[in-house]
């Protein structure tokens, strides 16, 4: 396996499109789909950054010698440089909703600490299924969506909110009057207003802290 090839591996292993890896290399999505087709060659200092920011062993990318990750031993893998998020058992609609069941699924997805712009606390972090059309061309139908349940607003962003017993997902911000502004990406549907003194049923689950392609 070349080089190109152990490149794609990290990035099809922590999940994340070519993009993703692109902004936290710091470079343009073009040159890592050149980098993966073995177009161009990466240089020795993008080598090294993405061995730091991947927890990667340098012999292994260069060489592929020894282990991928370090502290991996065998078969066994100390991996950590991901959180491990729990599922949330109903989707986050980017349109009409759905139950905002109070349960959690059995499953566990790993999430690359390397997507967090600040160190969440990981037993708040909660992943949802994106549902709909709504928040296009920025999120599309069955991303994932890592969220920091229990967390209030605090500045204009993406959020997770109920609205109804059902569960959203999408940009809010607060006026002087403290009324909830409630828009989607997708000027096809309409954006809605939420007067302070009604928040009590509709009201923020958690603020989104980064979001999973699913392409």
């Amino acid at each position: 396996m070349a080089i190109h090839d152990r490149i794609k591996q990290i990035r099809l292993e922590n999940k994340q499109s070519q993009q993703e890896i692109a902004d936290i290399l710091d470079i343009q999505a073009t040159s890592v789909s050149k980098y993966e087709r073995d177009i161009i060659k990466p240089s020795s200092d993008l080598l090294a950054k993405i061995a730091e920011k991947y927890n990667i062993n340098i012999n292994w990318l260069l060489n592929e010698q020894g282990q991928m990750y370090f502290g991996q031993s065998g078969d066994k893998q100390v991996n950590n440089s991901h959180y491990n998020v729990r599922l949330i058992s109903s989707n986050a609609s980017a349109g009409y909703g759905d139950l905002a069941l109070d349960s959690e699924s059995d499953e566990v997805i790993q999430v690359s600490k390397n997507l967090f712009r600040t160190t969440p606390k990981e037993d708040n972090l909660r992943a949802v299924r994106i549902a709909g059309a709504s928040m296009e061309p920025i999120l599309q139908d069955g991303d994932v969506a890592i969220f920091c349940k229990g967390s209030s607003y605090d500045k204009e962003g993406l959020y997770i909110i109920n609205k109804g017993n059902e569960l959203f997902i999408k940009n809010l911000s607060v006026d002087l009057q403290n009324n909830l502004h409630v828009e989607s990406s997708n000027p096809a549907y309409k954006s809605f207003m939420v007067p302070f003194e009604s928040q009590e049923y509709t009201f923020i689950v958690g603020k989104v802290l980064t979001t999973i392609s699913s392409y």
